[in-house]
């Protein structure tokens, strides 16, 4: 037993120093190459080079971490499309062994992002163009859950809308993002999204077949929870297209709103809501219970399961 003991005592000896020699002869010279390569890395998924002010490599408890400092892009006109305070970026130490650059996990504070509907069919997110139209297009999806492990906080979203000719600024945001092979879970919290919602959240929880790949939204099944503490219909309904407004949605009052959604392969199967219309006018209260009732009607027609909570 003794014998057991000092041999396995001797081969936890033997890795720890294989480790610390790896750290001291292999990644440590490579610390002030990380960072450059991490760039060109970032740059490769922009639409125009970062800008920064202070860049640095240190060993954080046993692993490489790039530090970034005053990074921002921007826009063709030259205006300022995304700026973010700290970046840190823990790099994989398998990957680094392999000559491969791989991000374990990635933090952001201070991020401020401006965000454009140019039409019906084109957005522009800190000067990247999306097209709506082109189901290709899902480069910037495909960056979101390639991250194994992303925090962004305090995060600012200027939004400007050019086919509704309307604009808002939403705070104080924090996303937790982790993918896994199949399953991700994602959280956003907003403190304030204009003068419409306060202390919102969503939280979403799916996965998909192994053999498709993750951007194929299609074949995701999972749930998705979302949560108001204030919901101002007066101030949300200007930044809403009027197609997808019920009619019988009153104009003014206020909510507090709960809604859970179940989903699979690209359909809602069942969505449940619950609303306190307290802070609403009676009128208000009547018109969201016909709304709620003609949601019941509407079943078949839409081939989803609705339960919406009774009036």
């Amino acid at each position: 037993m003794l014998r057991w003991l000092l041999g396995l005592a001797l081969a936890l000896g033997l890795l720890m120093a294989l480790a610390y020699l790896g750290l001291r002869w292999y990644v440590w010279p490579q610390l002030h190459e990380l960072g450059p390569r991490l760039v060109a890395l970032i740059n490769k998924e922009l639409p125009r080079p970062l800008q920064m002010q202070s860049m640095r490599g240190a060993i954080v408890a046993g692993r490489p971490v790039v530090r970034m400092e005053g990074l921002g892009l921007r826009d063709a006109q030259g205006q300022s499309a995304l700026e973010i305070g700290v970046l840190e970026a823990e790099i994989s130490m398998a990957a680094l062994l392999w000559g491969a650059l791989d991000v374990n996990r990635l933090r952001l504070q201070d991020v401020t992002v401006a965000a454009r509907r140019l039409n019906a069919q084109t957005l522009e997110i800190a000067g990247w163009t999306i097209a709506l139209d082109r189901s290709q297009d899902d480069r910037w999806l495909q960056w979101l859950l390639s991250q194994s492990d992303l925090e962004i906080n305090n995060l600012a979203l200027r939004w400007r809308d050019d086919v509704l000719a309307s604009e808002v600024l939403i705070e104080g945001v924090k996303l937790q993002a982790v993918n896994q092979l199949r399953e991700h879970r994602w959280r956003v919290d907003a403190q304030r999204v204009g003068g419409a919602l306060t202390q919102a959240s969503l939280v979403a929880h799916f996965h998909h077949g192994l053999l498709k790949k993750p951007q194929q939204w299609q074949s995701w099944q999972g749930s998705l929870f979302f949560a108001a503490q204030r919901l101002d219909l007066k101030e949300a309904i200007p930044w809403v297209d009027a197609q997808w407004l019920p009619s019988l949605l009153p104009q003014g009052g206020s909510l507090q709103l709960s809604t859970w959604t179940d989903f699979s392969l690209g359909q809602i199967r069942k969505i449940r809501i619950h609303r306190h219309a307290a802070l609403c006018s009676r009128k208000c209260r009547e018109n969201v219970c016909k709304h709620r009732e003609n949601i019941r009607k509407c079943r078949a027609s839409i081939g989803s399961r609705i339960r919406p909570d009774s009036c």
